[in-house]
């Protein structure tokens, strides 16, 4: 009998103990028409663009995200990110500069060469506008 008290309250500690490793992703815009939906892993994680999106309760791991905004003109952002356990990490989405926009474009070029007819298939002429910049990595408190 106090065998099985012992292994219950164990259990009950480990289960408190993974529950407080989770982690949480904060996306944040302050640009212009830059509404946008975030994907983790392939799964969408708000219905409705918007400029602020907080997805907690994530299991520390790798993530590949995907960062798609309400314009079709602008181009997705592809990222992967990697969250620790028990940590909030704060994403802001911000305007690249002139040059990094420059340095796509030729990089895009080049791409387009090693097709035959000069072109990437079905895709679009997308507006690289936008990029990723980790703000803060904030430890959550243990209660």
């Amino acid at each position: 009998m106090i065998k099985k008290i012992i292994f219950a309250i164990l259990f009950c500690l480990i289960i408190a103990k993974v529950d407080a490793q989770k982690s949480k992703f904060i996306f944040f815009s302050d640009e212009n028409n830059s509404s946008f939906r975030v994907y983790l892993n392939g799964q969408k994680q708000n219905n409705f663009f918007q400029r602020r999106i907080e997805i907690d309760s994530l299991t520390p791991k790798k993530y590949k995200v995907r960062i798609v905004f309400q314009q079709d003109s602008i181009a997705d952002i592809d990222e992967v990110i990697k969250l620790d356990a028990g940590i909030d990490k704060t994403i802001a989405i911000v305007e690249k500069s002139k040059l990094s926009r420059k340095v796509g474009k030729i990089e895009r070029k080049i791409n387009r060469s090693l097709f035959k007819d000069g072109s990437l298939g079905d895709e679009k002429k997308l507006k690289d506008f936008f990029s990723i910049q980790i703000i803060s990595e904030t430890k959550i408190e243990e209660k």
